[in-house]
């Protein structure tokens, strides 16, 4: 989810790069897909559509963390 005051349609393509706190700040970067748009918060739920190979590896990384 995105905060933003000015959220862009269902169906928008978006440029993404984003900080994670792993062991050192890492950058991920990629492509999404707005899938939904709220008004409180203001907001929009973004799918990852494409990624780096790197950015795809911090991403499972994270998701597996802690299990």
């Amino acid at each position: 989810f995105i905060k933003t005051k000015t959220p862009v349609p269902v169906g928008t393509e978006v440029d993404l790069r984003f900080t994670v706190i792993m062991n050192d700040i890492e950058t991920i970067e990629g492509v999404g897909v707005v899938v939904r748009v709220e008004t409180d918060p203001p907001g929009m739920g973004v799918v990852f559509k494409e990624l780096s190979g790197y950015s795809q590896d911090l991403i499972n990384k994270l998701l597996t963390r802690g299990k």
